[in-house]
């Protein structure tokens, strides 16, 4: 049996520990910031229960926001307190990553290619992209670890193409949604390697030939998370074994 490991996508760490209710009374302190991250970290570890672990952040801007200065433009979080002190204290304190142009889930999946021959590496996040690529996943709202099939990492990525991501700023086709996409992709559901040239003329007839192919491949560029990256380097000994002084 594989020793298991667990690449945890810490951004959402930050964003539930730093976030302060609007109509709370009480205003969070940098130091209950950082209990807070202590324990929901800790909580995590133990519900995946990996003999190592590494968390992977987000830096502020990545490649994505040069193929489109719209990509995550819309999100404003006013109620996140120390955000930044927070994400140092994760780096510092828990031996966070993060790659200067990636996010996070690009940085897991590009690890779990790497990784996965010699461990069973479970991927932790809330990020509907990330449970809908090929693997296993760990959603810790539900507290259970699911194994998401190629076939399903195939059908939501291309639908997602069709229909955009209101949340991070990508356009869909106008007028086409979920529906349209199970339509489209119903007569060749084995057949996955056909849904490319599908959703690459659906784009062709609404927006035209050159419009069309140069939105459908700067939402790829938006939607798709990575596998692999030029020059990305990793030393196994980032992995922050369990038994270690250095963990929990």
């Amino acid at each position: 049996m594989k020793e298991r490991i667990a690449l945890i996508d810490a951004d959402h760490a930050l964003y539930i520990c730093c976030y302060n209710k609007k109509d709370s009374l009480i205003e969070k302190s940098l130091e209950d910031v950082y209990n807070a991250l202590d324990e929901y970290i800790t909580h995590l570890i133990e519900l995946v229960n990996p003999s190592k672990y590494l968390l992977l952040l987000s830096p502020k801007k990545t490649f994505r926001n040069d193929v489109a200065d719209t990509y995550k433009a819309q999100r404003k979080p006013s109620t996140i307190n120390y955000l930044r002190e927070g994400k140092q204290y994760l780096i510092d304190k828990w031996g966070a990553k993060l790659h200067e142009n990636l996010e996070a889930d690009d940085c897991c999946l590009i690890l779990e290619k790497l990784l996965k021959d010699k461990y069973e590496v479970v991927i932790v996040s809330p990020d509907k992209d990330i449970h809908n690529t090929e693997g296993y996943r760990f959603i810790p709202r539900d507290k259970v670890i699911k194994y998401t099939t190629r076939e399903e990492d195939l059908e939501f990525f291309w639908t997602s193409m069709i229909k955009g991501d209101g949340v991070d700023g990508v356009k869909s086709i106008p007028g086409r949604g979920e529906a349209y996409a199970k339509k489209l992709f119903a007569s060749n559901y084995i057949d996955k390697k056909t849904h490319a040239q599908q959703v690459l003329q659906a784009y062709i007839d609404h927006f035209g030939e050159y419009v069309g192919i140069e939105e459908f491949y700067k939402n790829y560029r938006l939607l798709k998370i990575l596998q692999d990256y030029e020059g990305f380097e990793f030393n196994e000994q980032n992995l922050i074994d369990i038994g270690s002084k250095e963990s929990i």
